[in-house]
């Protein structure tokens, strides 16, 4: 029997106070003095912490910021992030659906399982969608005739399901363009010198961007011109489907295709640094950002053509398991099969709805009381700050009220998926992916509990969320809420 139960903190070999352990004695004085202050304090007010935390990010020293890197090189994660964003309806995520595929098949027939989970529960329409998406790669994957065929099938599901989102890309992608643009004209001016100096290729022949480098001998272009063909593209298809509110599907595959190629370009990252203004600068880097995700669906449908077409696989992945996809939608796990995830893998499960408080609406009063529990277990703790030099340090505390900024909890998709893959016994390598990057919180879970190591997950981007549910697992919650109290005891110690 696997044991998971032992956590990997977030902060590695860190000692804080509240590591030391509990007094119950005290504790149990300090609840009499303040009913309030129950043993289950740190469960009871989880989501008020996160508020704060929220609330109180701590501005860091001005960094140079860095254009993202090309796209992740394993190609069957390449292939589950299309099918994530061809079924997230919505551009900013909400509504978002994320999913994990069955790749490595030891079943006689073969099934090739598309598991896929939501923050909400999957409307009709939504099962239906993933259906449908299956069922054209599954027709595809039998009789594939020609690549002509599959793209404006795939990209015309999009226009009938995704046309507002993809409307919200083409804005801001115009916009992006229009601004970068001029930039882009005065980096091409730059002398060869100062090419040679800074190693930007000036002919096909040294460009280490393959795309990059077709697009050169196909509109015969240096690379530097070729880049701003890219970037030229981008403006001229947005800036149609913008204007017309329409679309076709050549004008997707043009959009995506030419995204993907400037997203994965190195030579882009390049320019975006010669770029004279710092604006300028960061105008490449929320370009890169969007043409990564707008590219990310010919970054992973590319792939089925060309597989299916020569024979060979994806990974492990082949034509012959394509043909078999069939997609499952997984919800909350039941109390039974929680249960029986948590014997399997020597846990122990709680109950997943936190309890309910409506005690303290002021940010204030909640500092104050985790401030007397701490010394009321012995903790050694500086003086409480005052509230005005909480407010000074962190002014987006003022109109927090508890009582109307906290959403309901809700166990996020990557945690439902995750859960259900460990309760189905899946022993393979599996990669869960959404159009948006997993929290925080979720981001914990995976790392802290050895029981995931099966699963990979997109880097987080150190978002917290008051509104996370617990997942039921009592060694998984914990390790959560830990690392909260853990950064809120770390602001008792700034502001005093």
């Amino acid at each position: 029997m696997e044991d998971i139960s032992c956590m990997a903190l977030s902060e590695e070999g860190r000692k804080h106070p509240s590591d030391q352990g509990s007094d119950e004695e005290a504790s149990g004085d300090l609840a009499s003095r303040n009913p309030v202050l129950t043993p289950d304090f740190d469960r009871k007010f989880f989501h008020h912490a996160c508020a704060i935390i929220q609330r109180s990010v701590i501005e860091k020293p001005f960094q140079q910021p860095h254009l993202p890197g090309p796209f992740l090189p394993d190609r069957r994660c390449r292939f589950a992030v299309a099918l994530s964003l061809m079924l997230s309806s919505e551009s900013n995520g909400h509504n978002e659906i994320v999913l994990s595929c069955d790749f490595n098949l030891s079943s006689s027939p073969s099934v090739f399982t598309m598991f896929w989970a939501k923050d909400k529960e999957a409307s009709e329409a939504e099962i239906k969608r993933a259906e449908e998406l299956c069922q054209i790669i599954r027709d595809y994957a039998k009789r594939p005739e020609s690549r002509r065929e599959f793209f404006p099938t795939t990209f015309g599901f999009l226009i009938k399901h995704q046309k507002s989102k993809w409307i919200k890309y083409a804005e801001k992608l115009f916009s992006l363009t229009e601004r970068i643009s001029p930039a882009f004209q005065s980096v091409m001016l730059t002398t060869s010198r100062e090419l040679h100096e800074t190693n930007i290729p000036a002919t096909p022949r040294l460009c280490e961007d393959p795309y990059i480098r077709g697009l050169c001998i196909d509109r015969m272009v240096t690379p530097a011109q070729a880049v701003c063909l890219c970037v030229d593209t981008i403006r001229r298809v947005s800036r149609q489907i913008k204007s017309s509110g329409d679309m076709e599907p050549e004008q997707l595959f043009e959009l995506s295709t030419m995204a993907y190629i400037l997203a994965a370009s190195e030579l882009y990252r390049k320019f975006g640094e010669l770029c004279p203004r710092m604006t300028d600068y960061e105008d490449c880097i929320s370009l890169s950002e969007l043409a990564r995700a707008v590219g990310g669906y010919y970054s992973g449908l590319s792939l089925v053509p060309h597989y299916c077409k020569t024979e060979e696989s994806i990974g492990d992945l082949t034509r012959g398991d394509l043909a078999q996809l069939t997609p499952c939608l997984v919800g909350a796990l039941s109390e039974d099969k929680l249960q029986s995830l948590a014997k399997k893998y020597n846990l122990h499960i709680q109950d997943r709805q936190s309890p309910s408080s409506h005690d303290i609406s002021d940010f204030y009063d909640l500092i104050r009381l985790r401030h007397a529990k701490l010394q009321g277990e012995g903790h050694a703790f500086p003086p409480l700050g005052e509230r005005e030099l909480w407010l000074r340090a962190f002014p987006r505390l003022a109109d927090l009220n508890f009582q109307q900024h906290l959403p309901p909890p809700c166990t996020h998709p990557e945690v439902t998926l995750g859960l259900n893959l460990l309760s189905n016994g899946v022993p393979k390598d599996m990669f869960i992916t959404g159009p948006v990057k997993p929290c925080f919180f979720c981001q914990i879970v995976f790392k802290g509990a050895r029981g995931y190591k099966h699963f990979q997950i997109p880097p987080d981007d150190e978002t917290i969320s008051p509104g996370w549910g617990y997942t039921g697992i009592e060694e998984f919650d914990k390790v959560v809420e830990e690392s909260v109290w853990r950064r809120l005891d770390d602001l008792l110690w700034l502001i005093y």
